[in-house]
């Protein structure tokens, strides 16, 4: 085992020097990112909150109509009957003025 003398002199190389200015950039990026969200308002929400608004409007028109409107083959009944919850099979009329 031999041990060499080598000059430090405190200057990075240029793989460490870029490696910091991405690091750096990156969490730039990130403090702007969260200063502009935490600057929005609550209508900036709107867009998103009626796309969620309609989505789970249609996920309970499909679980209804699932549930209540369709008559399994396995059961041969639907199953909102076969819980007790419904005594005949719901038209679809039904379940839209349910939904209102």
């Amino acid at each position: 085992m031999s041990a060499s003398e080598a000059v430090w002199n405190g200057r990075p190389g240029v793989l460490a020097m870029v490696n910091g200015a991405v690091t750096s950039a990156r969490k730039c990026r990130k403090c702007g990112r969260r200063a502009r969200s935490s600057q929005r308002s609550a209508d900036g929400h709107k867009p998103y909150l009626e796309a969620v608004e309609g989505a789970l409007g249609s996920a309970i028109d499909y679980f209804m109509s699932y549930n209540f409107g369709r008559i399994h083959t396995t059961l041969r009944v639907t199953p909102a009957m076969e819980a007790g919850v419904a005594d005949h099979v719901w038209s679809l009329a039904e379940i839209a003025g349910r939904a209102e």
